[in-house]
């Protein structure tokens, strides 16, 4: 009877470490995926604001439009904060978030302003620049998704009290205006 005791406890214990572990592991691969979604982020972003930037100097546009889109995509181009070394305590971030939603009104006000071209080329700034767009949204969307996981998985009892996550920072999801059909307001 009393090896069957220590049997059982020492079955249970191996199940409660190897559950910590699954869960370390998992949170670790969450962790990961955020950074790899940011990453990727950040290059749509930046290929959104050089597609803007094309567009702007297409002909394309009317010269007020133009110059609009322009200012907007030049400072998006020329932020001086990556989404991946911003210190977000130190409101970095908020910075870069008015900087894309500014860019993503200029591209609202001006696209409806655009003459259209009768190509279907994949050079054609307009449908380019409406499809960078695209994938920023989507990028935008799979970050804050996986952000969600992370901060859903971070904030269980298990994780906490065994602190799992260690020192690594909570990820923050990243908000702002990309929604080109909305009313200017």
């Amino acid at each position: 009877m009393n090896t069957t005791w220590i049997l059982t406890t020492l079955l249970i214990l191996a199940l409660f470490a190897w559950h910590l572990s699954y869960t370390a592991a998992r949170l670790h691969r969450l962790h990961t995926r955020a950074e790899g979604a940011l990453a990727a982020l950040d290059a749509y972003l930046i290929r959104r604001a050089e597609a803007a930037t094309t567009l702007a100097n297409s002909g394309l546009l009317d010269p007020a439009s133009s110059l609009i889109l322009a200012s907007a995509s030049a400072e998006a181009t020329h932020s001086d904060h990556s989404l991946l070394t911003l210190d977000w305590a130190e409101g970095q971030l908020a910075l870069r978030e008015l900087t894309e939603t500014a860019l993503t009104v200029a591209l609202r006000e001006t696209l409806p302003t655009a003459t259209p071209t009768n190509s279907n080329s994949p050079d054609d700034p307009i449908a380019h620049t409406i499809a960078t767009h695209r994938r920023v949204q989507l990028a935008r969307q799979f970050y804050n998704d996986t952000v969600s996981d992370v901060r859903r998985l971070r904030h269980t009892p298990l994780v906490r009290m065994a602190h799992l996550a260690g020192h690594a920072t909570t990820p923050r999801p990243i908000e702002f205006d990309d929604d080109l059909t909305a009313p200017p307001t």
